[in-house]
């Protein structure tokens, strides 16, 4: 029976060890921020499914005790609970290394890859906090993380060019060479994708059909003229393979990196992919991790972003006045680009087109029997050292378009978005 109390004992102080591992210290070093907005809601919890409690105005400096995923646990008077980090700007505070030698990481956890080491005594500026670990900047600075138990509050008031400099430090430069995956975190949740995110021409390119379905959007691919569509409350979005013109709504979208396809995954500039139903996007530089809000936080994982006060979601489209006797629903909006292979039409719509195709010698002809173009349409579009001219007009049965292009010269048809879009691709 002794022997069998020994052992209970034993896994009792086990379990005791590890679970003071798990559960963070309170933080010595008293942190405040300002609020930035007006009317900011102050929650139970960290998500926008918490209760409010209260609210703040601009310039009310709060008391930071706590963080988690993107929320400030706060006390100010009377009033406690989360805030989202975006409305609270950290009070730098200068911060005194307190162990013999202390890494600086490149993220908030010791399994990022270190900087260097800091000696006992340095100071450095407290940016941000991330869990049990303060974001800091050097002299140079770099940014990087370090524990929050090695530290302490320094007396050296705060300055933009602290005094200490990292040990072995590498050139500032260094923050984007960080050999780390970047990760995209929806609405407070880490995605999982088949092929990973990766930095090209210094832009974050993520798997699209991914991003898409996680919003809820539905998104179809044409093998043939190598074409992604996708479809959400009314918004349609075309991105042909590498080109840099995708459309939204017939408009187009200047990309500065175009899409690629890596494995069996299309990548496109995280932005694009964020942005383009109505979204938004924070890139954290420094982490490498890519913060995105869904449209409307209509995502099925519980946001957690305030969005409070709401702000403008609507990508940056062409705003130009049309007609506005023909209702949205029943518009037709036509465009023409560049692909590597040639030349890609798209006729785009909210919803389904009937369509009649008459093809002849040079010509492409569509009639849109249910609907109606935005507006009239004359477009040139070089292909090799001919082009493809498109022109249309409305008429009493509907919209019509007419295709020219140089006689011998192949395409390709097709219907997408369960008939929101056509395409004709032509070979160059």
């Amino acid at each position: 029976m002794a022997k069998r109390w020994s052992i209970l004992i034993k896994h009792l102080i086990c379990c005791l060890a590890i679970a003071s591992q798990l559960c963070f210290p309170l933080q010595a070093l008293a942190v405040s921020g300002d609020i930035t907005g007006d009317s900011v809601n102050v929650r139970s919890g960290p998500g926008t499914d918490k209760p409010v409690v209260g609210s703040l105005n601009a310039d009310a400096t709060v008391s930071i005790v706590g963080q988690a995923y993107e929320w400030y646990q706060i006390s100010y008077g009377s009033v406690s609970g989360w805030v989202f980090k975006d409305f609270c700007q950290v009070i730098p505070v200068s911060l005194s290394i307190i162990d013999t030698q202390v890494n600086v990481r490149k993220g908030p956890g010791t399994d990022y890859e270190s900087y260097g080491q800091v000696a006992q005594g340095t100071v450095l500026t407290l940016l941000d906090v991330v869990g049990d670990w303060y974001k800091v900047q050097a002299q140079s600075g770099t940014i990087g993380y370090v524990r929050s138990d090695l530290v302490s509050e320094s007396g050296s008031p705060v300055v933009n060019n602290p005094l200490p400099v990292v040990v072995d430090q590498p050139p500032a430069d260094m923050i984007s060479t960080i050999p780390v995956v970047p990760r995209v975190v929806l609405d407070g949740r880490q995605l999982s994708f088949g092929v990973d995110p990766l930095i090209e021409e210094g832009r974050l390119m993520v798997p699209l059909r991914a991003i898409f379905e996680a919003v809820g959007a539905s998104v179809t691919w044409n093998q043939d003229s190598q074409t992604a569509g996708a479809v959400r409350n009314g918004v349609t979005v075309i991105m042909p393979l590498n080109s840099n013109t995708p459309s939204v709504n017939g408009q187009p979208w200047t990309l500065d990196v175009a899409p690629k396809v890596v494995g069996e995954s299309v990548l496109a500039p995280v932005r694009f992919a964020a942005e383009a139903f109505g979204g938004k996007v924070i890139w954290d530089g420094v982490t490498y991790i890519a913060y995105l809000t869904s449209p409307d936080g209509s995502s099925t994982v519980t946001p957690p972003i305030d969005t409070t006060p709401p702000e403008d979601t609507t990508p940056p489209l062409d705003t130009t006045p049309q007609d506005s006797s023909v209702p949205d629903a029943d518009k037709v909006t036509v465009t023409a680009s560049s692909t590597e292979n040639g030349v890609l039409i798209v006729l785009t719509a909210s919803g389904y087109m009937k369509v009649v195709i008459k093809e002849d010698i040079g010509h492409l002809i569509y009639t849109i029997k249910n609907k109606q173009l935005a507006s009239d349409v004359s477009i040139s579009q070089a292909l090799g050292n001919a082009s493809i001219t498109v022109t249309g007009s409305n008429t009493d049965s509907g919209a019509r378009i007419d295709i020219s292009y140089p006689s011998g010269k192949t395409y390709s048809l097709d219907t997408q978005v369960d008939g929101a879009v056509e395409t004709v691709t032509f070979g160059g």
